[in-house]
């Protein structure tokens, strides 16, 4: 376990690979336990951040044994932060209403109302305020509230907390007296969007996806698990996601067949795929090529979602691990990827790095949440 610098605790439910607790790590705060469905993303998140961890059902563990099994005391426990998983609500699923994933909320709640942490974050996707006419939410802040919490809600977008990649996620946080900062004040600018559709892409101080990858390059080699790095980094944030890492983890690149290269070949950048000739569309309509001069679009589980900016191939773990803001040295466990049926079972690395949070804007959270009035008393 890491040494945390302020003593505070907290606890990561529906923790996946670790993202949430990585910014709160970075922030100071002492990583305690975890817990999570999936042993793949369990057995990632010992690695990295806290041994201190398990994988189960949550709907099947009643409070006071999830704190048994955590070797915790309620009043150890400074902050519960978690992302309930979203497929129910996200518009990239298929927004089911009785999708039994829509309630898992619910089960934190319940650990927050049993536990009384100073803090809470809870982690969704931004349709969660809209969802079956924003009764989802309307539910939520009903069940905090009653429990005695006060609540500040907002939608943030990681490009603007140096994250290299357009992605929004919803946050509700929650206090006693409702006095804790939130939200974090944003550090870097967004693309500007003109009104005939165009981007402005000389102005403001956003991160790139150049900035996060171009040092990368697998120049028609396959790549490895474990690599020397073949170049020197080429921008501050490639600095800083190498610190405190000698050798290049996750970067196992994927050998298409020519067909798939050539189709990739006819992709220029800012590309879809529904921008092709029609001999060369398939029935996935997702795929489209990144601009390197941009940050990336919402990076996602599947990784043949996303064409590398100047190679004919989609990203490895790594590439995609760096538009989430992981380091290079947080390092990903298990199966690479899976297929078919098993995706409803297996979370593989892709899925590890889609579904988490991006550490910077987790991390730009947690300080805000160091400037709140309980901490500073």
């Amino acid at each position: 376990m890491r040494s945390s610098q302020n003593n505070l605790k907290v606890v990561d439910l529906f923790c996946g690979a670790g993202g949430f607790s990585e910014g709160f790590r970075r922030a100071g705060f002492e990583i305690a336990f975890g817990f999570d469905k999936c042993p793949q993303a369990i057995e990632t998140f010992s690695y990295n951040l806290t041994n201190n961890c398990r994988f189960g059902d949550i709907t099947k563990y009643r409070q006071k044994k999830l704190l048994e099994i955590a070797g915790l005391d309620p009043h150890d426990i400074d902050i519960v932060i978690g992302g309930p998983p979203c497929q129910g609500f996200s518009v990239a699923g298929m927004m089911k209403i009785d999708d039994k994933r829509n309630l898992l909320y619910q089960n934190f709640i319940r650990f927050i109302k049993h536990v009384k942490p100073k803090m809470f974050v809870m982690e969704n996707v931004p349709t969660i305020a809209s969802h079956d006419g924003g009764s989802i939410l309307q539910d939520i802040e009903r069940r905090f509230e009653k429990i005695g919490y006060k609540l500040k809600t907002k939608k943030l977008n990681a490009a603007n907390f140096g994250v290299p990649q357009r992605r929004e996620r919803f946050f509700i946080s929650g206090s006693f007296d409702g006095e804790h900062s939130f939200p974090p004040q944003p550090s870097h600018d967004l693309p500007i969007k003109k009104k005939n559709g165009t981007i402005e892409i000389d102005t403001g101080n956003f991160v790139t996806v150049e900035d996060a990858i171009s040092d990368l390059f697998l120049n028609g080699m396959l790549g490895a698990d474990e690599m020397d790095y073949q170049s020197e980094p080429k921008s501050s944030y490639q600095i800083e996601r190498r610190n405190g890492s000698e050798n290049l983890f996750n970067h196992r690149g994927s050998k298409h067949t020519q067909p798939v290269i050539d189709r990739f070949s006819m992709f220029k950048e800012g590309n879809k795929i529904s921008d092709l000739p029609k001999e060369f569309k398939t029935n996935k309509i997702v795929v489209k090529r990144l601009v390197r001069s941009l940050p990336s679009p919402t990076v996602m589980t599947l990784p043949d979602d996303m064409i590398h900016y100047a190679e004919n191939r989609i990203l490895t773990v790594r590439e995609m691990a760096r538009l989430q803001s992981f380091d290079d040295k947080f390092r990903f466990i298990g199966k690479r990827t899976t297929g078919g049926k098993l995706r409803k079972k297996e979370c593989p690395q892709y899925t590890l790095v889609g579904n988490a949070v991006p550490p910077l804007l987790a991390e730009a959270i947690a300080r805000k949440l160091l400037e709140s009035p309980v901490f500073n008393q």
